[in-house]
């Protein structure tokens, strides 16, 4: 035989020899990779990580593993934070014939922090449909509804759970975590026994993240009552302090005594009908006099998408100009996720002052920074009013903007609030243009199941204005209410 042929033989055989051996080495090589690669992000080492995914991707692109080396690519940019490139990572593998779902709840997990809920729940239900009792894929589903405002879905995920809660939940998605959604669902979604029952659990865990905000949940059902109908009476001392005045003026000072009572009733599910009284005494006189009063009826439709609502409200008020004020005032309310929003448009007339008649019109916004129900919590808010006469002819116009920060401090709510304000008055008005802040600090807490007590410390100034007007207030007020 000649060189040549045996060459020819010898090549044949290292190629037959060699093809199996190479699929082979490229499965052994995927599972090094992965060993290594899982192990990096256990004990999160991510640049190691990310380098590797790197070196290895060009080897695996194209193969029968392309798909596995994708969705650990995916996960790399996950456990990295870096979410856009996750999920642009993982939804390509919707197009994959991968056996492993794994990466349908991972990449749901990153389409919720990305705040793409529908996405989220798309994924998800497509996981569940093979892994129904999987706990985390249900609590992230319920997430994914609770984002969307589909309260009642996310109650139905997670209620077959209840019970087994404590035995089916796993080190991530441990049993506060799962009670706490359960209650803000339900607490959102009008059911407020089980918001009342679930938050109650979170408490009783202790040593929570989720104990504060299950606290407030509490505490707002337990004020709200589960009944169509609450009464709360309230006592309250203030002292009100003007240290300064306009020039022609005297600092003035005054202590009250306040009776007031608020009553709610709901007649028919999304109609509210509300009461609020006030009687005061001040310090100089010897009997109560009618502060003011308001009749308010509020509907909520419920809707899901856009939840919003709207009523009318009448009241009558005792102006520190020893003169009353009338308001008839219809309102929208509306909030979508972390954005709130209310306009009105109001009619006030003054009996002894017919030429103060006019109309107020206003639309104001608030943006809640921190999650719903979450404390500490910190929102935004900025709005602007306009106010005419009868002959809707420009009185003022005034912008506002402020920021207000609640928090649970020892089992009290702590409110922290400051605005600032600028009104323009029309040529020709008495009064002047000005600048002015405000803050407000409110602390409150429950003493009992049904008493309250409330202390306030509020003050006003003006920051620019004409010369001769100088404006500084103060007033200080403890209340205590109880409700039934």
């Amino acid at each position: 035989m000649s060189v040549l042929s045996k060459g020819i033989i010898s090549s044949i055989l290292v190629v037959s020899l060699m093809s199996p051996v190479s699929a082979a080495s490229l499965q052994d090589k995927y599972e090094v990779a992965r060993t290594k690669l899982l192990y990096l992000l256990s004990i999160n080492d991510f640049n190691e990580a990310s380098a590797l995914v790197a070196e290895k991707s060009s080897l695996f692109t194209g193969s029968s593993l392309e798909g596995d080396w994708l969705y650990l690519e995916g996960l790399v940019a996950a456990k990295q934070g870096n979410l856009e490139q996750a999920a642009f990572i993982l939804r390509q593998l919707h197009t994959s014939s991968l056996d492993n779902k794994q990466w349908l709840f991972d990449l749901a997990v990153v389409e919720l922090k990305l705040n793409n809920p529908e996405s989220a729940e798309k994924a998800l239900t497509a996981w569940l449909a093979e892994h129904p009792n999987h706990v985390p894929g249900r609590y992230y589903l319920a997430m994914s509804h609770y984002q969307q405002a589909n309260y009642k879905s996310a109650i139905d995920v997670l209620l077959p759970l209840e019970e087994g809660i404590d035995a089916a939940a796993t080190t991530n998605i441990t049993p506060d975590k799962i009670y706490y959604l359960l209650a803000a669902s339900a607490y959102k979604g009008n059911q407020s026994a089980l918001a009342l029952r679930s938050a109650k659990k979170v408490v009783v865990m202790g040593n929570s993240d989720y104990e504060a905000s299950a606290n407030v949940i509490i505490n707002n059902v337990r004020s709200e009552r589960t009944k169509i109908w609450s009464v709360e009476l309230s006592g309250k001392a203030s002292y009100d302090s003007n240290v300064a005045l306009a020039i022609d003026s005297e600092a003035q000072e005054d202590v009250r005594g306040t009776l007031q009572i608020d009553a709610s009733i709901q007649p028919v599910r999304p109609i509210t009908l509300n009461y609020n009284g006030a009687l005061t005494e001040h310090a100089e006189v010897s009997e109560y006099n009618l502060q003011s009063h308001k009749v308010k009826v509020h509907v909520n439709p419920g809707f899901k998408v856009v939840p919003t609502g709207f009523g009318y409200s009448y009241s009558q008020s005792f102006l520190d100009k020893a003169e009353w004020q009338h308001q008839h005032r219809l309102f929208l309310e509306s909030q979508w996720q972390k954005l709130a929003v209310n306009a009105e448009l109001s009619s006030l007339l003054y009996p002894d002052s017919e030429s103060q008649n006019g109309f107020v019109g206003g639309i104001n916004g608030a943006y809640t920074v921190t999650k719903a129900n979450a404390l500490p919590l910190l929102s935004i808010n900025a709005g602007a009013k306009a106010q005419v006469n009868e002959q809707w002819e420009a009185k003022s116009l005034s912008a506002q903007t402020g920021a207000a920060f609640v928090a649970m401090v020892s089992n009290w709510q702590l409110q922290a609030k400051g605005d600032v304000s600028y009104t323009e008055y029309a040529p020709g008005s008495v009064q002047e243009s000005k600048l002015m802040a405000s803050t407000s600090f409110v602390g409150s807490r429950i003493l009992f199941s049904n008493l309250r007590l409330t202390l306030s410390a509020d003050s006003f100034w003006v920051l620019a204005s004409p010369e001769q007007f100088d404006y500084q207030r103060y007033v200080l007020s403890s209340a205590l209410a109880w409700r039934f």
